[in-house]
């Protein structure tokens, strides 16, 4: 599973998810599915005002990053090996992504104020009486 900041149940380095959508119908139907990652690295070990979090877009790809907010600030020796240090990604494997740093939540869903959100999205049509699979 992929359960963000929880190390025990997500300790794999990498998620895949696969969507399976039918289209039943008897025309071509056009879907989008998106998905959206709220950078909150660091945010259960390290103090808010001496990290700097920032969203960025690799071709298709959102990466969340992490570093020190301020340079005179020396973080604990084991701050790469905390718990929820490191970069996340969101990405679907498909051409038609487009990646955004910046993104508005879905509603209801509520952030954590003031952490970046980026989202991914790819649009797809599924040919009238057809089954696709798209891989994020």
């Amino acid at each position: 599973p992929f359960i963000p900041l929880n190390i025990d149940d997500s300790s794999l380095p990498a998620t895949v998810l696969r969507y399976t959508l039918t289209n039943p119908g008897e025309t071509p139907v056009t879907v989008t599915l998106s998905g959206w990652l709220e950078n909150i690295i660091g945010a259960q070990t390290c103090p808010p005002a001496e990290i700097r979090r920032t969203n960025q877009v690799k071709g298709a790809t959102l990466l969340a990053t992490a570093d020190k907010a301020r340079p005179e600030w020396t973080p604990p020796t084991h701050f790469r090996r905390l718990r929820d240090i490191g970069t996340m990604a969101l990405t679907f494997l498909d051409a038609a992504t487009v990646a955004s740093a910046e993104a508005a939540a879905p509603a209801p869903v509520k952030t954590t104020a003031g952490q970046p959100l980026g989202g991914v999205r790819t649009e797809k049509t599924i040919p009238a009486g057809d089954t696709i699979t798209v891989t994020a």
